[in-house]
């Protein structure tokens, strides 16, 4: 995308859109607000229990990546050394990258077709009581339920649809012993479009149990799932959190003899921030005398994340960021000393964002990037280019009036004016403003 003196800031609001980088076609609404540093960029940071940074890592191929990503931490061997399970965000190929703890990569493998690219939710645990823990994955939005278990070291398992295959929100995925059998279970939370319906699986696929968690079928917000055994019973309770834009609610569900569910549901979840409604993400959290839940929060410029248990989630508040920069916050945790736990925290675009409009385009000139949001859940992210020194980008909220297939750009100043151009041929372009165009830009890259 390249936004010059014909493209600019935007903030679409109900217009149809077709892109090549965003492959897709939606209506959709565009912001544009107004130098790249090492600080905006996708990366893992990990953490000691003080906050101390440890290291950081890029961990995709692609360094201009602006966008999300999905975590884990779990030991893939047998040396009770955890290592860090990455799921590809939306925009890139359906990779599934293990990392040491230095940020050295081990593996790297497709969890899906190649030409998926809406991103793959990852978990782990031993589903097949093999004493070796599995990598488990959820295809994200714009895939199918798709639920795909992989050995240590990437090689294909199996595989099941949790939901319809025609849903398209994706799946996110938690695995653990939830009736304490001594049997890991696969637990699935509807993506975003769906209601927060959770399912309950054995290793082979099997449905075992479901349930609809705060909110009701009705909900169309979505899930995300974790598990946390909250009373040391060794039975793991799961915890559901509202996954798109709307007031945060967090139900925790437990497994009674009667094989049905327990739910508790929370919805003062963030008293001194009740207006939030950028998606929260659950995360477990282990300490000496048991486990809590963890809560980070999917967009915004608060950059917090919590943990606490079911009485109180605001026990302790950490932010380990203080730029006031707008993001989304993944986090897995390190449990392999007890005494200092490590915290595994993804640093990404904002996850979930959003006004009234379910589908928009925010432009960041600070940041130099495009974010496009769908159900304000985001689809796409990736650098631009904008307005120079005499052709600044206008900012504010815009509505694109047309949108040209084709377009021919050229501007004839004078004679032999080194500011002449002409480009023709330009494919896919938005008019939000006389003479200011989004386009995509050929003579880039």
């Amino acid at each position: 995308l390249y936004v010059n003196q014909f493209c600019y800031n935007i903030y679409i609001i109900k217009i149809k859109l077709i892109f090549p980088t965003l492959l897709l076609l939606f209506t959709v609404p565009l912001f544009v607000a107004g130098k790249q540093t090492p600080a905006d960029q996708t990366k893992i940071y990990l953490f000691d229990k003080n906050g101390l940074k440890i290291t950081s890592f890029n961990p995709f191929n692609d360094e201009q990546y602006r966008g999300d990503m999905d975590i884990y931490a779990a030991d893939l061997g047998s040396d009770n050394i955890s290592e860090l399970i990455v799921g590809a965000g939306v925009g890139l190929p359906p990779t599934v990258s293990v990392f040491r703890q230095d940020g050295t990569k081990i593996t790297e493998f497709f969890a899906y077709g190649q030409n998926f690219t809406g991103g793959v939710n990852v978990t782990a645990c031993d589903i097949n009581n093999d004493s070796i823990n599995e990598i488990i994955t959820g295809a994200n939005v714009g895939g199918g339920p798709h639920i795909r278990i992989f050995g240590n070291s990437g090689e294909f398992i199996s595989q099941f649809f949790a939901y319809n295959p025609n849903f398209r929100g994706g799946a996110d995925v938690a695995c653990g012993d939830i009736d304490g059998d001594g049997n890991n279970e696969i637990v699935t939370g509807a993506g975003v479009g769906g209601g927060p319906h959770i399912r309950i699986f054995d290793k082979d696929g099997n449905l075992k149990n479901e349930f609809f968690a705060g909110g009701g079928a009705q909900d169309s917000f979505g899930a995300r799932v974790t598990l946390v055994d909250l009373n040391n019973d060794g039975k793991k309770e799961i915890i559901v959190a509202r996954a798109g834009f709307a007031t945060p609610v967090i139900s925790i569900a437990q497994k009674t003899e009667s094989d049905n569910f327990v739910i508790n549901e929370i919805t003062n979840v963030l008293p001194e921030i009740p207006f939030y409604k950028n998606g929260i993400d659950v995360f477990h959290y282990t300490k000496l005398d048991g486990e809590q839940i963890g809560i980070a929060m999917r967009g915004g410029n608060q950059s917090w994340f919590y943990i606490g248990d079911d009485n109180n989630f605001n026990q302790n508040k950490f932010s380990f960021f203080n730029d006031n920069r707008d993001r989304g916050l993944k986090i897995a945790t390190i449990n392999d000393d007890p005494q200092n736990h490590i915290f595994v925290v993804a640093s990404t675009e904002p996850q979930i964002t959003g006004n009234d409009s379910e589908q928009y385009i925010f432009i960041d000139l600070n940041n130099q990037t495009l974010r496009a949001y769908q159900n304000h859940t985001l689809i796409k992210a990736f650098l631009i280019s904008s307005g120079i020194t005499g052709y600044p980008t206008p900012t504010g909220t815009f509505s694109i009036t047309d949108k040209l297939l084709w377009h021919d750009y050229s501007w004839y100043y004078g004679e032999n004016d080194p500011r002449n151009y002409s480009l023709p041929d330009v494919k896919y372009n938005l008019r939000f403003k006389p003479q200011y165009y989004l386009h995509y830009a050929y003579w880039h890259n």
